[in-house]
């Protein structure tokens, strides 16, 4: 029910982007911030010198305006107790929208009007480098634009780019050596909780890079965030309101040279494996005894109910392994009525990658005594994909209410095949591990930004919804060895 509600919703805001007929006419957009606070400022005026046009920016400091026919013009800035600045040779296209973000020094003193005259700088990563710079607690983080320019398919690639922060199993975070276990983590200011049933860890493959506004580790305590962590808290905050409307599709894929077109080795499939789900072809069978009454069943009894699972126990080989496919498709648009203005985001992410892991693992005591030596073959296929449709309105200058929400699947289906030698009990072993995991995650944040003056006093209201659910169908073990010694007769 849930992804034919996703589908749904996609389905229809994708038609009404579709039919939306972008203006003839170019937009400016941006943000003006406190320079020694890097504060956003609300209610500044913006005005293009020579012309009528204008705006004044909201509670988030942002500002657009509409409408502007296409040439060069000069972008006047002034607020009261601050200096006013005026900016020269800003470029505004046909159906464009040019980014600006300017910082305002404050006046400590009265004086005549000064004028600050500057070239239009494009600075698209400068919030992020200017809150760290200007931030009361130690943090660091990570843009949009900067995971744009990266490989990175979900949030734990991204944290490794982070100084201070590592990562273990391609999704648990260690800050400043802390375990994840003294780590927090929030999505569009609401806590998240642990996605492992039998530790405190959250697991941040769950979420697409694609799908991100940015990335903000706080690696010290602060007023405004919970008091539960010691090594650092990540923020994760998804993707607002557009300028402007907008569409696009990419496509990609990847080569490996120790995988692709390798032979693969599997074992049982489904019809729903390509969407990180099973079908049911890994479940137990209906009629198959619980847990409890197992463990009291004579052998007899387990013999009989072993003959109810399906005889699918050997790996099947397959001659090649495809490339690496990924797909990213993401739209949005935004509606304006005097001050009031709504805007929306929706995306998708999609990616199925296999690949082989050749290992050679071994043991020794300190004397040097060697205790086994084995060589695994390792064949993991990994189905991720994610949604995120978020919806914002913004009420005059002071108030705004958004609505976001984001899905996320992610399957991995495991084969491991290892031979070798136990030297310490002198047995030739041969060992089988076949091992299906899916875990999908659901978050939905209503939450509301309403402006009380013109100083900057806020009040931040949410409301939030989390689902996390793991499915561990199918796993199987199974170790065939036999004894090293002459003469002696195989064992399973």
């Amino acid at each position: 029910m849930l992804h034919r509600i996703l589908l749904l919703s996609f389905l229809f805001i994708y038609s009404a982007a579709s039919a939306i007929q972008l203006p003839g006419k170019g937009r400016l957009s941006g943000k003006i911030l406190d320079k020694s606070t890097a504060e956003t400022l609300i209610g500044v005026p913006v005005m293009l010198e020579g012309t009528t046009l204008g705006s004044t920016t909201d509670l988030d400091g942002k500002f657009l305006i509409t409408g502007i026919p296409e040439g060069t013009y000069s972008v006047s800035i002034r607020y009261v107790g601050y200096q006013s600045k005026l900016i020269q040779n800003v470029t505004i296209k046909t159906d464009d929208v040019t980014n600006l973000e300017v910082s305002l020094e404050s006046s400590s003193q009265e004086l005549n009007e000064v004028t600050v005259v500057a070239e239009m700088k494009r600075e698209n990563t400068g919030s992020v480098l200017l809150m760290q710079k200007k931030s009361a607690t130690v943090q660091d983080g990570v843009s949009a634009e900067s995971i744009k320019r990266t490989p990175d398919r979900n949030t734990g690639d991204v944290v490794k780019r982070v100084s201070g922060a590592s990562v273990q199993e391609g999704k648990f975070v260690i800050v400043r050596g802390l375990n994840d276990r003294y780590n927090g983590a929030m999505l569009n200011g609401v806590p998240l909780a642990s996605t492992e049933p039998d530790r405190k860890a959250f697991s941040f493959d769950l979420f697409p890079a694609n799908l991100l506004d940015n990335l903000i580790i706080v690696k010290t305590a602060s007023a405004d965030l919970p008091g539960e962590f010691a090594g650092g808290m990540l923020q994760i905050n998804t993707k607002d309101i557009p300028d402007q409307a907008f569409m696009s599709f990419s496509a990609g894929t990847s080569l490996n040279g120790q995988s692709t077109f390798k032979p693969y080795t599997t074992y049982a499939t489904g019809k729903k494996d390509w969407l990180g789900k099973d079908d049911g072809t890994r479940a137990l069978p209906d009629d198959f005894p619980s847990s409890v009454d197992l463990k009291s069943a004579t052998n007899t009894e387990k013999y009989e109910a072993s003959k109810l699972l399906p005889n699918d126990w050997s790996p099947i080989s397959e001659t090649s392994t495809p490339l690496a496919q990924n797909y990213q498709f993401s739209f949005g648009n935004s509606y304006e009525k005097g001050n009031d203005r709504f805007g929306f985001i929706g995306a998708l992410t999609y990616s199925n990658t296999r690949r082989t892991y050749l290992t050679e693992r071994a043991d020794f005591d300190f004397d040097g005594q060697q205790n086994f030596e084995y060589n695994d073959e390792q064949y993991r296929s990994n189905v991720f994909w994610g949604a995120l449709l978020n919806m914002s309105y913004r009420i005059g200058q002071h108030s705004k209410i958004s609505l976001k929400n984001i899905y996320s699947t992610n399957a991995n289906d495991q084969v491991i095949m290892r031979t070798g030698q136990d030297i310490e009990n002198s047995q030739d072993n041969r060992a089988e591990a076949f091992w299906y995991n899916s875990t999908a995650f659901q978050n939905s944040v209503l939450n509301g930004e309403h402006a009380l003056n013109e100083d900057g006093l806020k009040v931040q209201w949410n409301l939030g919804y989390s689902s996390l659910s793991q499915l561990t169908p199918d796993l199987r073990r199974m170790l065939y060895y036999r004894d090293a010694t002459p003469g002696a007769e195989d064992t399973t």
